[in-house]
């Protein structure tokens, strides 16, 4: 089970039982949301090293065909 469903389905109780939200789910809600944050942070690097990739690799297709048409 996620995290993401546990922090749903507590909040679902608490809505049905018309209470104040107890502090530990305010508490999880910090907690669950560095986590996302992290996993964005980490996507992120992710994708911009395969921008990088895919940059480097278009430059040096250039630079290759500079070569060539300068022949």
């Amino acid at each position: 089970m996620s995290l993401i469903k546990i922090k749903s389905d507590l909040h679902q109780y608490y809505k049905l039982r018309k209470g104040p939200l107890p502090q530990i789910l305010y508490r999880f809600d910090h907690f669950i949301g560095g986590i996302m944050m992290g996993r964005r942070a980490e996507e992120e690097k992710v994708e911009n090293y395969q921008n990088f990739c895919i940059s480097a690799a278009a430059e040096q297709m250039v630079s290759v065909e500079e070569k060539f048409s300068q022949q």
